[in-house]
């Protein structure tokens, strides 16, 4: 489990999170005291601040991974909050502008990657991140999703089944809106042994030229027909972040929104264009 420090906002929104997406969030198990936590984590030379702070005790997702792969993604082509002042509604407004966050609707926020070739971690912090256009977003996830060599179809496959299911329930949601949140991505960064059919087998591969019927059949087969992709803890996105988000008739918000969050669907879109043109054309690996 992880403290992270309370906001009330989002407290409340794991409190009254759409049902749709309950499976798309890390658990919240509760609100503690700052004295409670470090006592049970055996910090005992907290800075008297923290102690009466209250923190949000939430899932830490990487704790079943063996070598855990995390891309922090932030969503959206907005990340002010309706609330917030021309100031930071100016300076916010100027990242997405000069990043991939107001064409694309996404873009990377940090990572951790393992490289299964030499059993290293690779770190990319968000100012990097700041800095990609299209193409470069394009190939850090193309290599965030491979093991060095060429896309990992296993990774993939899932993920894509996952963020359709995302899409599908965001569009769902009228009112809601995501400003400011980032979608989380973790994988194991070992070979495992689960694929698409769930057979058991060793880590699955693309190679460029594979063939483009057979993708494209399996691509389908995670559209939302049967047969479904079966559930996995090898891969998992989790939205994470809700201190700007809002819908109607959420702590009595003045501005109230209509249809779906565009902005997060574009980044959604995003995501799954890239990681489908991948596995069709087993694009040849560029380091960030």
């Amino acid at each position: 489990m992880i403290g992270k420090p309370k906001d009330t906002r989002e407290a409340e929104f794991y409190k009254r999170r759409p049902s749709l997406l309950k499976k798309y969030l890390p658990r919240c198990y509760g609100i503690i005291e700052g004295r409670q936590l470090f006592q049970q984590t055996f910090l005992r030379d907290a800075e008297n601040a923290m102690l009466h702070q209250e923190y949000m005790i939430m899932e830490n997702l990487t704790s079943q991974f063996e070598n855990p792969c995390v891309l922090d993604l932030k969503m959206g082509t907005r990340m002010h909050g309706d609330s917030a002042t021309s100031a930071k509604i100016k300076s916010q407004t100027k990242k997405c502008l000069n990043s991939t966050s107001a064409s694309l609707g996404v873009r990377c926020c940090g990572s951790l990657w393992f490289d299964p070739q030499s059993g290293k971690y690779e770190r990319q912090d968000k100012y990097k991140g700041r800095k990609y256009n299209a193409q470069d977003f394009e190939d850090a996830l193309c290599r965030f999703v491979s093991d060095g060599v060429t896309l990992r179809a296993d990774v993939v496959l899932l993920l894509i089944s996952q963020l359709r299911g995302l899409q599908k329930a965001i569009s769902s949601l009228d009112s809601h809106r995501f400003y400011g949140s980032s979608l989380l991505i973790v994988y194991e960064g070992s070979n495992f042994e689960s694929d698409f059919h769930g057979n058991t087998h060793s880590q699955e591969r693309l190679s460029e030229g594979d063939n483009d019927e057979e993708v494209d059949n399996l691509l389908a087969q995670g559209g939302g027909g049967d047969p479904q992709p079966p559930q996995t803890n090898n891969v998992i996105i989790k939205m994470i972040d809700f201190a700007h988000s809002t819908f109607k008739g959420f702590m009595d918000d003045p501005i109230v929104h209509s249809g779906p969050d565009k902005g997060y669907l574009r980044g959604l879109e995003t995501l799954i264009s890239v990681l489908e043109n991948g596995l069709k054309s087993g694009p040849k690996l560029k380091s960030t």
